[in-house]
């Protein structure tokens, strides 16, 4: 879902980070500072503490 800026994704495996390269970040150009993303794989919850630009996802938490 999305509002403004703000994203929230929900999916297997762990999201990508930027790195001006391939494959393009997870949410680049869309998810704004504080998107969330769950990686229901491993149940596991990452905040993009990048920009929109430049996403960069940190752990927050774990299930497991």
């Amino acid at each position: 879902s999305q509002v403004g800026d703000f994203c929230e994704y929900v999916a297997a495996g762990a999201p990508v980070d930027y790195t001006d390269g391939s494959p393009p970040a997870t949410g680049e150009g869309v998810a704004g500072i504080g998107s969330r993303y769950t990686d229901t794989t491993a149940g596991k919850l990452y905040i993009n503490g990048g920009t929109k630009a430049q996403p960069l996802w940190k752990l927050v938490t774990s299930a497991a």
